[in-house]
């Protein structure tokens, strides 16, 4: 088993293009003629509020990589520029963002906005505008389905949820509930958790709603304290509560979730009662003791490249350390410049396609996620249960936090 010292938050970017686009049976070079302003990557996240760190995470990736084909002469001879939207996690200013640069006719493709509720809301403008778009923190496992013009990096709500059940399985877990916020995201969650228990052997012994305004979990804790295992919340700040109603109540069994415990912001609100919390999630192999040759070349070159550019940041009660970026929102950059070299174009339409039908290999996208396959249009079935990785915090006797690798292709 290894382990691993703390990891980087969520993301997202967006991307522009050339003034003048180019057909798709226009050359390269015809392309580069016609460039005359930045291609403009926009991105639409908080960067004010409690989550601020997060859309600053995203521009940092993002700008990395965009610095990175700059230096190599742009793409399709364009520079290309990062414009940033903070939405401070207001619906309002969310959908507003996103109309703003789906109206920009410079902009060629846009980042944002995470998280499955915000992105719904906004997903069917991005359709009609026919206007690329990346997402790296949308788990909504029908959120992008049928959709031409949207592509992912992050499993979805089914994909962990099945990756972390049959990890319980196998860890002798037989019942499971969950405790998180009455949303359309938990109803999916119970659903997804339910039939994943059914195929693994688990009894789903139902979910406790929270209110996201609530100071305490201890009637939801009381109700499923039986449970061998509680799923919950992907929110940070709402699973630290839960967390911490756990010790305070005393519950011997598991608390386990999805990516959102990945951050450390989660240590931050839950103290130790975090401590042995098991999430699904994508790799983290930079933390871990894989030496950094051993590990996939662009997720080791970008990782390098963030912390030599930008540094990391250290929880002030924790002491968790992450980087200050995200390589998934690095693999947003990496695959649209392929798919527009491969289109030879900026059109949306050929892009999209030449997207839908890149192949990369692991050694070549920043998070490895996947072995480089986009989960373009809700398509995951090239993806299995198998190929997430399975992580617990581990609070030392030394007072550091450390997340151990439980499972995963490389453990």
């Amino acid at each position: 088993m290894k382990k691993i010292a703390i990891i980087s938050a969520g993301l997202v970017l967006a991307l522009a293009a050339c003034s003048s686009s180019s057909s798709s049976s226009e050359s390269a070079a015809t392309a580069a003629a016609k460039c005359e302003n930045p291609v403009t990557i926009g991105i639409n996240e908080p960067f004010s509020g409690p989550f601020g760190f997060y859309g600053q995470f995203v521009a940092n990736s993002v700008q990395l990589e965009a610095d990175a084909i700059n230096a190599a002469g742009g793409l399709l001879g364009c520079q290309i520029k990062v414009s940033t939207r903070d939405n401070g996690l207001d619906p309002a200013k969310v959908v507003g963002n996103t109309t703003e640069l789906i109206g920009d006719a410079s902009v060629n493709m846009v980042m944002g906005p995470s998280f499955t509720a915000f992105y719904d809301a906004v997903s069917a403008q991005y359709e009609e505008a026919k206007k690329l778009n990346c997402q790296i923190a949308v788990n909504g496992t029908d959120s992008l389905k049928d959709k031409a013009y949207a592509f992912r990096i992050n499993a979805s709500s089914k994909l962990t949820s099945e990756a972390l059940v049959k990890y319980l399985a196998s860890a002798g877990i037989k019942t499971l509930g969950a405790i998180y916020q009455n949303n359309g995201e938990s109803l999916t969650f119970d659903k997804e958790l339910a039939a994943a228990g059914a195929a693994n052997g688990i009894k789903w012994v139902g979910s406790q709603y929270v209110d996201p305004t609530a100071t305490s979990h201890a009637a939801q804790i009381a109700k499923l304290k039986s449970a061998d295992a509680i799923f919950i919340d992907p929110q940070s700040g709402v699973a630290a509560l839960t967390a911490d109603a756990a010790k305070k109540a005393g519950y011997k069994g598991l608390l386990v979730g999805n990516n959102g415990l990945q951050g450390f912001t989660y240590v931050e609100g839950a103290g130790d009662a975090a401590n042995g919390s098991v999430f699904a999630s994508n790799n983290l192999g930079s933390y871990t003791a894989i030496p950094t040759d051993q590990q996939p070349k662009k997720y080791a070159e970008h990782t390098a490249g963030i912390v030599a550019k930008f540094g990391v940041t250290t929880g002030p009660k924790s002491g968790v350390k992450m980087i200050n970026g995200t390589q998934q929102a690095a693999d947003c950059v990496v695959e649209w410049a392929a798919a527009v070299n491969a289109a030879k174009s900026f059109d949306a339409t050929a892009v999209a396609e030449a997207w839908r039908n890149l192949t990369l290999s692991q050694d070549e996208v920043p998070s490895a996620v996947g072995g480089g396959v986009n989960f373009a249009g809700g398509n995951e079935s090239w993806n299995k249960p198998e190929q997430m990785f399975i992580y617990k915090w581990v609070h030392n006797t030394d007072g550091s936090w450390v997340v151990e690798q439980i499972q995963g292709p490389t453990a």
